[in-house]
């Protein structure tokens, strides 16, 4: 009986010494730290690059504990800007910060996850924010990577980075009428070059980094890229000297954060969220500086650098959404994807809009009765 019960005491112990083992080697796994190399289509300095360099990556590898470690990358470092996507599925890059207007080409449904005429149906980045979360954009805009543009190791499309309206751009004299566009060399991607097109302007795509060389060596006439702080950053106003303001054709912009199927596949639930509520809440910040930096930077344009802020006149922006239902939108409707995409938005909007424009009050109401006269665009 001795024997027997000493043989089951050392069975019993080398069994506890076996789990011990086991549960330090899963435990040196699982504190193992994951580095994500991520790519982004935004230059170091912009607001995109603000977003995943001060916010996204502190909060991620903060949350974690040290678990995930971002190392964020500007556009060139791995794979050009517009071919972000492409290397996350390849598994080149473990993840991109990138938008579906670079793959307008590609497939037409990029520009509705991105930016699109109207919003679309008047809707703006917020409107747009909810129908990802709670009408059904976000299982699109998964579909949209994996079986529009094939790539199937695209394994989590988050949207990340939205923001309002966008500015129309430099230009070298006011544009006063859509008559002034006709014949320009205008830097414009996605769908938005489609429309110009449509309306006369030549129209030239490229890079946010090659923009300003273009524009000192004229084969540019005129460029847009998103706001004063992105743009004053890149050295646009050292070539032109007129900043227009509304964008006549982007009522709002999206962006995406998406990661290699393999990658995200072999994360562990917590951190998978960590990724995902790291991105909403640095998209909240985002949205406070971008307000406050966008303000002090076109006050700046204004005192400091004698750039001239234009008002967008009424009737370019009505051609170009005439041109965009007439001519272009009929077009990209053929394809059912497109189609299906629009039509989920269409229906979301349906709901949204119309509350809001009943509920909301007109913003320039109270805005020019404390600050009538010193408005930054007329």
């Amino acid at each position: 009986m001795r024997g027997k019960a000493w043989l089951t005491k050392a069975a019993a112990a080398l069994l506890v010494l076996a789990l011990a083992v086991v549960g330090i080697q899963t435990l040196g796994r699982a504190q193992r730290p994951v580095t994500l190399k991520i790519e982004s289509s935004y230059p170091a300095g912009t607001q995109a690059w603000i977003w995943l360099t001060e916010y996204y990556k502190p909060a991620v590898e903060e949350m974690s504990a040290g678990r995930i470690r971002i190392d964020a990358l500007p556009p060139g470092a791995v794979v050009p800007a517009f071919e972000v996507a492409d290397a996350v599925n390849k598994g080149v890059l473990d993840g991109g910060v990138t938008q579906g207007m670079y793959y307008v080409g590609k497939h037409p449904a990029g520009a509705l996850f991105s930016t699109v005429p109207g919003g679309p149906f008047g809707m703006t980045f917020i409107d747009v924010m909810a129908w990802f979360f709670y009408g059904g954009g976000s299982e699109l805009h998964q579909r949209y990577y994996n079986e529009a543009l094939r790539m199937p190791n695209i394994g989590k499309v988050i949207p990340a980075i939205n923001w309002g309206p966008q500015w129309f751009g430099w230009f070298k004299k006011p544009i006063r009428s859509m008559a002034d566009m006709r014949g320009l060399k205008y830097r414009i991607p996605g769908v938005a070059g489609d429309v110009w097109k449509e309306l006369g302007v030549s129209v030239v795509v490229l890079p946010g980094g090659e923009i300003l060389p273009a524009g000192e060596r004229g084969v540019i006439d005129a460029a847009e890229w998103a706001f004063p702080y992105d743009d004053i950053r890149l050295g646009f106003h050292n070539v032109w000297k007129y900043f227009h303001t509304p964008e006549a054709h982007s009522y709002r912009e999206n962006a995406e954060l998406m990661f290699n199927k393999q990658v995200w596949d072999g994360l562990s639930a917590d951190l998978k969220r960590i990724l995902e509520e790291a991105a909403h809440a640095s998209t909240l910040r985002l949205w406070a500086r971008h307000l406050v930096d966008n303000a002090r930077t076109a006050q700046e344009l204004r005192t400091k650098y004698g750039v001239t802020i234009v008002r967008t006149p009424e009737d370019v922006a009505k051609g170009y959404l005439e041109a965009w239902d007439k001519k272009v939108l009929p077009k990209f409707l053929q394809d059912p994807f497109f189609r299906e995409v629009w039509r989920s938005q269409q229906n979301f909007a349906r709901l949204i809009v119309p509350y809001r424009r009943d509920t909301e009050p007109d913003y320039r109401i109270y805005a020019d009765w404390y600050w009538k006269g010193i408005r930054a665009a007329r």
